[in-house]
């Protein structure tokens, strides 16, 4: 049957919009930022959290030693110091309940008040790592020289987590609400494998060619993120889907990279190269600085965190040696 000039025109035309309807989709992403500066007094700034609202938590220093928890909210602006001694804030949940350390102790804080999570008497430091919103947290306990992941239960039962054969010790650093736990298990030699605690018990993540990996962060499904050896001794940023071990490379020029945070949309944030931030999405690394709108004068920088909205949290540095803390949130 031949097809009359009015179907042809009209089948071109609906050829043309999914054409543009599909580079729309592959359009690189753009992100505007939102200054976070330090709580008062300070200098610089760390993230290591951020819930779906845009509330980010981390550091704030006055110089590079120890610094105080700082909480972010979302509008920008300078952080609030939930604590004035030493310590750190690492990460908050959905409704806005905090996690870190002071001093020695693992503690929470929920409305801005300060509760000192509770340990055995073997524990002579813990830090809490992440909180569910379940409200379980996991963390550090250092135990006899030891250290070693702990799982505290929302009914504040501690439970420590075993280690690898050969590796003894961990730290477990994200828990999602299926009680999925990622963190790192290590020895004395300086061994380091990357794993997930499944009903407790931990399962070594495969590896990328290379001997050593770290795992740092995992969403809801159970992807997770970290940094694993390649062959010839550099380390890569990795995604862990599905039991696989996918190597997300660098950035030109780079040979080595870190993953620190994914969220549910397995949108992966981390450093290249020690000093450029990166955002891994659909299969293809950018630099941070060059999808923003404006660019940044930023030298070094790390993007540390990514909720499910797509906001980023991070620090840059310019020539002048200023540290800017950034939200970024997508156009």
């Amino acid at each position: 049957m031949r097809r009359s000039n009015a179907h042809i025109v009209a089948a071109i035309a609906i050829a043309g919009i999914h054409s543009l309807l599909l580079r729309a989709a592959l359009a690189d992403p753009v992100y505007t930022m939102a200054n976070l500066d330090p709580a008062s007094g300070k200098k610089y700034v760390d993230f290591t959290g951020i819930n779906d609202s845009g509330l980010a938590v981390g550091t704030s220093r006055p110089d590079t030693s120890g610094g105080c928890p700082t909480l972010w909210k979302p509008e920008g602006g300078a952080g609030t110091a939930l604590d004035t001694e030493v310590g750190t804030a690492t990460g908050v949940n959905k409704i806005g309940v905090v996690v870190g350390h002071v001093g020695t102790q693992a503690v929470a804080w929920r409305d801005g008040v300060k509760k000192v999570l509770a340990m055995p008497p073997s524990v002579t430091f813990a830090s809490a790592s992440a909180v569910n919103d379940k409200g379980e947290i996991v963390g550090e306990a250092i135990k006899k020289d030891v250290s070693t992941a702990f799982l505290r239960l929302s009914d504040a039962s501690v439970v420590f987590l075993p280690g690898l054969p050969g590796l003894a010790a961990g730290r477990a650093y994200a828990i999602n609400d299926a009680d999925t736990i990622a963190g790192t298990v290590f020895n004395d030699d300086g061994a380091t494998k990357g794993c997930i605690w499944v009903n407790r018990k931990p399962i070594a993540l495969p590896a990328l060619g290379g001997t050593n990996s770290e795992a740092r962060n995992l969403n809801s499904k159970g992807d997770v993120v970290g940094d694993a050896d390649v062959s010839g001794g550099k380390s890569h940023a990795c995604l862990w889907r599905g039991g696989k071990a996918i190597d997300l490379g660098t950035l030109p020029g780079d040979d080595t990279s870190r993953a620190l945070y994914v969220n549910d949309n397995d949108e992966v944030v981390g450093v290249s190269g020690f000093k450029t931030a990166f955002l891994w999405k659909d299969g293809q690394m950018y630099k941070l600085q060059d999808i923003m709108d404006p660019k940044p004068d930023w030298t070094p920088a790390q993007a540390t965190v990514i909720n499910n909205k797509g906001q980023i949290a991070g620090w840059g540095t310019n020539e002048n040696g200023r540290v800017y803390g950034f939200l970024l949130t997508p156009k």
